[in-house]
């Protein structure tokens, strides 16, 4: 049986091609590549997942209004006002929809290479709670349509 101890020639030669392969730059370049390649695969996953979710959401919450609207007396209108959307909806209903657009316009801006893509995820999903602004527009306006506010809000913020 054949032994290596730590200080046979053997040892130290097996020891140097090891630590010299990882010092290749082929290693390192074809390593970090690998490690970069999947996390950015990962990152498009899971925002790809999020729009999926929040435009569900976005989506789901105009059926759910419209059926609401269909047991009253009244006409349904034939567009959403600002007004209409921050009376029928609360506060969760209301802070769910922005969400959605606000992920829906930056994820699709993203996918356009478009630096404002990045400027609104940032600005939105940055930390800081911006629904009491989106709000306070929604109000200051109330015959304007939301998605033309969103898209306001979003121009306003992001000069690109």
């Amino acid at each position: 049986m054949f032994k290596l101890s730590v200080f046979s020639p053997e040892w130290l030669a097996f020891r140097d091609r090891g630590i010299q392969r990882h010092k290749s730059p082929e290693f390192r370049e074809l390593h970090n590549f690998r490690t970069i390649k999947q996390l950015v695969s990962l990152r498009k996953v899971l925002k790809t997942l999020h729009t999926i979710v929040c435009l569900t959401a976005f989506v789901a919450l105009p059926a759910v209004a419209s059926t609401q609207g269909a047991n009253s007396n009244q006409a349904p209108n034939k567009r959403l006002t600002n007004q209409q959307l921050v009376d029928e909806t609360s506060d969760k209903e209301l802070r769910l929809w922005v969400h959605g657009a606000f992920a829906g316009l930056g994820h699709g801006l993203i996918n356009e290479q478009s630096p404002k893509g990045d400027c609104i995820w940032e600005w939105y999903f940055g930390g800081a709670d911006r629904f009491p602004t989106i709000k306070a527009a929604f109000q200051k306006y109330p015959d304007a349509f939301p998605s033309a506010t969103i898209v306001a809000i979003s121009d306003r913020v992001c000069k690109t």
